[in-house]
């Protein structure tokens, strides 16, 4: 069977955080697009589209250790078709997007940019809590510049700082979230 090492193309040890997903991508994709390699940005897509949802590499990891590290690991033939199907549906949804990079002819900066742009929106519109990340970070600051506390110049800071610290805690969230679940 023939599997792509998506740790090499990315860059990545075994175990990996969110956020090192992100940069790894991010470095790799610009390499790509300013070389305009396109089977090379193909493959980073697609490798990020499988290790960033928990399913997909779940699964990848076990067949990677099988197929790619050589480990001794029996899995039954059905149970074995189900992961490799799991991830192949995975790379799939990458190659499509990286295809409509290409054929947009996106630059990085653009792709970066939207990417970015992508979180920002889902934070805007998931609600947690009653209200997301950057709502609570506006309601901060407003409450820091606009209103008027009885109780004296500190108190208004640290309530308002409070708001914003929380919505910087759910915008960190929803961004890892987003990262790995897509």
């Amino acid at each position: 069977m023939e599997i792509n090492d998506y740790y090499k193309i990315l860059g990545l040890k075994y175990k990996f955080t969110a956020f090192e997903l992100l940069n790894k991508y991010f470095e790799r994709t610009k390499l790509a697009l300013n070389s305009e390699n396109k089977e090379e940005f193909i493959n980073v897509r697609m490798g990020f589209e499988v290790l960033r949802d928990f399913n997909a590499t779940d699964d990848y990891n076990r067949i990677y250790r099988k197929y790619i590290l050589n480990e001794t690991l029996n899995f039954p033939e059905v149970r074995e078709q189900q992961m490799v199907a799991t991830f192949r549906v995975r790379e799939q949804m990458g190659v499509k997007i990286a295809e409509q990079v290409i054929l947009k002819k996106e630059t990085y900066i653009m792709h970066r940019l939207e990417f970015i742009l992508q979180f920002v929106i889902h934070d805007l519109l998931s609600v947690i809590g009653g209200a997301s990340g950057i709502v609570f970070v506006l309601l901060g600051l407003i409450f820091m510049v606009l209103v008027d506390s009885e109780y004296g110049f500190l108190m208004k800071f640290i309530i308002g700082g409070l708001f914003v610290l929380m919505g910087i805690y759910f915008f960190r969230r929803n961004t890892v979230n987003q990262i790995m679940i897509g």
